[in-house]
């Protein structure tokens, strides 16, 4: 395991992610630079899987949560994490 100093967002699109699951609470868009699959720690304990892609770039420069509403996600993603916070890698790639 390692850590990765990453930008945080929030969505709350509904529909399906690029993996082809729903939207779900613990889901994520990841940057390219983490694979499908990979399962990224917040400090605080709470674990988001990146089963999405977005347009904010590439590398492992962010991560996009998917948030069940505005409300929560300004809440619970900024709230917490602010624009910018350090993840734990748990896993790096696999089952999507």
């Amino acid at each position: 395991m390692w850590q990765e100093f990453v930008r945080v967002t929030f969505y709350i699109l509904l529909g399906f992610m690029a993996n082809g699951q729903p939207v779900h609470k613990g889901a994520a868009a990841c940057s390219t630079g983490f694979p499908m699959g990979s399962v990224l720690e917040f400090e605080d304990g709470f674990q988001v899987t990146c089963k999405d892609r977005g347009y904010l770039g590439r590398d492992t420069g962010w991560v996009d949560v998917w948030a069940p509403s505005y409300t929560w996600g300004r809440r619970y993603v900024t709230g917490d994490y602010g624009d910018y916070a350090w993840v734990t890698v748990v896993r790096w790639g696999g089952d999507r």
